[in-house]
């Protein structure tokens, strides 16, 4: 007899542009959906930054089946972390991991977008009730720039301009205005680009770069397909490297990022597959999953676990 599933909901209430109170009655009939199906659940709200890293750490240690992650693409990062972190840590004993549920509230959710995963109350906790499965292996990078301790990354790691959109992005109007945030800070970043030269290393050979992308997933946030043949559950990255001070051609290289996606196009645009990447540069700036994540020098692998998605 199968054991009783136990879910975690681990909620970024304050994520996305829903209404407080909106958000909390769609939450209730998640809720409810689940417990109808003969599941146990309880909500963890996340209060602070990384709280979701904690919340999901502590219920893959307690022995809980199902954690889902409600919020955006940052929230799911965090929760991936956090089931992992044992597996970081080395402390691991082998036990099973809980399998990863994803409900999509966030600014940006590409990742579920990726797995065709519901925002609806309703049907998204249907997901979680069938029980069917995807393998999504994470990316991990590391470096003095990221506080030196291993980060999970889901979707992409880049360095250069779409690090420098981000910072510009303040964290109230993301929530706020959602995906026209990117656009309008693009514009922005644009206006005021001084690119950077760093070196991008990759297939054993070094690549000069003034923006580059480590890609687990075609497409991030505002729908730009800069690494369009990444897959979450290959054994190895896509790497975008872009070589450019212009900004007219970094314009081009955009538009076509939003349509049927970038293509190698060089010298001044590759597209390369690698198991291991490692970005050096000075200050320039490094985002994860569409969060600014410190500075480079980066290096990303590919982690050796998968996890199980539900949808």
């Amino acid at each position: 007899m199968a054991s009783p599933r136990r879910v975690r909901i681990v909620a970024n209430l304050r994520s996305g542009q829903s209404a407080a109170r909106r958000r909390e009655a769609a939450m209730a009939s998640f809720e409810r959906s689940l417990t109808a199906a003969g599941l146990t659940v309880e909500v963890k709200p996340t209060d602070r930054p990384a709280h979701a890293v904690d919340l999901a750490a502590s219920a893959a240690a307690a022995g809980i089946t199902d954690v889902v992650a409600s919020g955006g693409d940052g929230t799911v990062r965090e929760v991936v972390e956090g089931l992992l972190q044992s597996r970081l840590a080395a402390t691991s004993t082998g036990e099973p991991l809980p399998r990863l549920g994803i409900w999509p509230g966030g600014t940006s959710n590409v990742l579920a977008a990726y797995f065709g995963l519901p925002s609806e109350p309703e049907a998204a906790a249907g997901v979680v009730i069938a029980g069917k499965t995807a393998p999504l292996r994470p990316g991990l990078a590391e470096g003095d720039g990221l506080g030196g301790r291993p980060r999970v990354f889901l979707m992409m790691t880049g360095a250069g301009f779409d690090a420098q959109v981000i910072s510009l992005t303040p964290p109230a109007i993301k929530r706020v205005a959602g995906e026209a945030t990117f656009w309008a800070t693009g514009a922005a970043g644009l206006a005021t680009w001084r690119p950077s030269q760093f070196e991008v290393a990759a297939d054993g050979h070094a690549h000069p770069a003034t923006f580059a992308c480590v890609g687990r997933a075609p497409r991030y946030g505002g729908g730009f397909a800069v690494t369009p043949k990444a897959r979450p559950d290959q054994r190895s990255f896509q790497i975008c490297i872009v070589n450019t001070t212009s900004r007219l051609r970094l314009i081009d290289l955009l538009r076509r990022a939003r349509g049927a996606g970038l293509a190698h196009d060089p010298p001044d645009v590759q597209l390369l597959s690698a198991e291991r990447v490692t970005m050096r540069g000075d200050g320039v700036p490094v985002q994860m999953d569409g969060d600014l994540a410190g500075r480079l020098p980066v290096s990303c692998r590919v982690a050796p676990w998968d996890l199980s998605v539900l949808c």
